[in-house]
């Protein structure tokens, strides 16, 4: 025990509080045959000169790629505003603020952040964030089926298919069915919801999808609304500044996942979930609210409001028992979306969208086909002619990550890539990228 900070008089101590003799007698109940049975083949300790020197020399071994991926998690432009802040001690270790009175910063940044949610989905109201987009969508799912007092949910098959496993984990237990709705060139086949004998809780749908197209949303809602269910989009919040944001077409739920706009990708996590509903929903949204108020002298202060959480309230009344919320990375959303502002953001859409475009016709001119030919921003599927897996391997030495091979998710996917675009990458790696494909399909 030598790693503990302690003496051996301290942990006699701790020993003799909890009525054990020796630190043997309190791993006793550990069964025997799972336990270490010799040292850890650890390597001396260096002092911390010759330790730094050894982390520098591993950090000089990574490479750094030029990413497609996408999928999901984006790399954008990341503000060093946001890192300075965010590390201010008085929100990387704050707390729940269940005191209002000593926690009005931290609840100054939750209410900031709804506010920004709401304002870019044109919603009515937003919570203070989920863990992560899936579990925004699936507690979205949640709230339709308790709203509508229905038990099934007409699913699109352009949802993420990871983000639909977190739905599926979420519903089954509660008995909801999940039925998927085919796609027709890459969007939602809006007639196969016309025709579904079901009477869906809702119509949950993805905009733009997982393949990149851009669905006929308002086409969408309309649909679900007329078979007297609820429309639940999942969205990019970057789109939000390009597209006509889901509340201004009839959205009733709107989730997603703000990571792009929070932090950097870092090995797939962590992420924030973004969750928005129109007011008559607001009882059903899980989580909790902070809201704006004055005090009895008058002067403005923020509180915790409309928390439908099990803390809070009864068990069994709780919207969700899952509903712990991502502070940190949600002030991250919040600062990077009022550092770049209106006008930073389109153009980082906007960038986005056009290089996007370009790369696609580099790679149309090295004899590539997309997969869909309606429209997208900055992320379409790629139809191969090796399998996707051989443009990955292939490019992965000159430090180029062409995409995502959707084969990982699905077999008949195989000859599919899926190709993102950051507004961070310049035209020299999107020629490069393309001239490197077209050389993996002629075998140079």
């Amino acid at each position: 025990m030598s790693h503990l900070p302690l003496t051996a008089h301290d942990r006699e101590v701790m020993l003799q509080r909890i009525g054990v003799g020796s630190f043997e007698e309190l791993i006793e109940p550990i069964p025997r045959h799972i336990r270490q049975k010799t040292k850890l083949s650890l390597p001396p300790a260096l002092p911390e000169p010759a330790l730094i020197r050894h982390m520098k020399a591993l950090s000089a071994e990574n490479r750094s790629l030029v990413s497609f991926l996408g999928g999901g998690c984006y790399e954008h432009f990341h503000p060093a505003v946001v890192d300075y802040l965010c590390g201010r001690p008085e929100f990387r270790t704050a707390y729940t603020p269940y005191q209002a009175e000593a926690s009005q910063g931290t609840l100054q940044s939750i209410y900031e952040f709804q506010t920004v949610v709401v304002e870019l989905t044109d919603m009515e109201v937003a919570n203070a964030s989920m863990y992560d987009g899936g579990s925004a969508a699936a507690e979205a799912v949640l709230m339709a089926a308790a709203a509508t007092r229905r038990s099934s949910v007409l699913v699109s098959q352009g949802l993420h298919p990871l983000m639909r496993r977190v739905v599926s984990t979420y519903t089954r237990a509660k008995g909801i069915e999940l039925i998927d709705v085919p796609l027709r060139n890459g969007r939602v086949d809006i007639e196969s919801i016309d025709s579904s004998e079901h009477e869906p809780a809702a119509v949950l749908y993805q905009h733009p999808n997982f393949f990149g197209s851009l669905e006929d949303q308002a086409s969408l809602i309309e649909t679900a609304h007329e078979r007297g269910a609820l429309a639940i989009a999942v969205v990019d919040p970057l789109s939000l500044v390009i597209l006509a944001p889901p509340g201004a077409v009839g959205a009733d739920i709107v989730a997603a996942e703000g990571q792009a706009l929070a932090i950097p990708t870092m090995y797939g996590g962590p992420g924030v979930g973004l969750l928005a509903c129109t007011e008559k929903l607001i009882r059903r949204l899980p989580g909790r609210l902070a809201g704006a108020t004055v005090d009895a002298q008058g002067r403005r202060g923020f509180v915790l409001t409309m928390q439908a959480r099990e803390q809070h309230i009864r068990r069994h009344r709780a919207a969700s028992n899952i509903c712990t919320n991502q502070a940190l990375v949600a002030l991250g959303f919040l600062i990077t979306v009022a550092a770049l502002g209106p006008q930073g953001l389109r153009d980082m859409a906007t960038q986005g969208i056009q290089k996007a475009h370009y790369l696609e016709t580099q790679l149309r001119e090295q004899g590539f086909e997309p997969e869909f030919h309606g429209p997208f921003l900055w992320e379409f599927t790629l139809r191969t002619k090796k399998p996707a897996a051989a443009y990955v391997d292939a490019l992965l030495p000159h430090s180029y990550v062409p995409g995502i091979d959707l084969g990982k998710f699905d077999p008949e996917w195989s000859h599919r890539l899926l190709i993102y675009v950051s507004e961070l990458r310049t035209k020299e790696e999107l020629d490069t990228m393309a001239m490197l494909m077209g050389e993996v399909d002629r075998g140079v």
